[in-house]
């Protein structure tokens, strides 16, 4: 089996082990995504919690609980303030 590419036109066509180790990596990284997909989703089905959260916190624990943001709740700003921070 030859290694040699070809050259067709202004296009590098790979040799066949170039090819087989393209599709050894792309089927790799298909392998991993659906793995971490897959954890992912058997971990929320044991909570019950799904992180919609954005931007993704470097963790999250989900815990019994509930927060009322009701006309009670307040918050306040510190630091660095932005004219969009106070439109609510």
């Amino acid at each position: 089996m030859s290694d040699l590419s070809v050259q067709v036109g202004r296009h590098n066509c790979p040799g066949p082990a170039q090819r087989y180790m393209q599709t050894v990596i792309a089927l790799s990284l298909i392998l991993a995504v659906l793995g971490l997909s897959a954890q992912q989703s058997a971990s929320a089905a044991e909570s019950g919690f799904v992180n919609t959260l954005m931007p993704l916190p470097a963790t999250v624990i989900a815990k019994p609980g509930e927060l009322r943001v009701d006309s009670s709740f307040s918050f306040e700003l510190h630091g660095n303030s932005n004219a969009r921070l106070h439109l609510v």
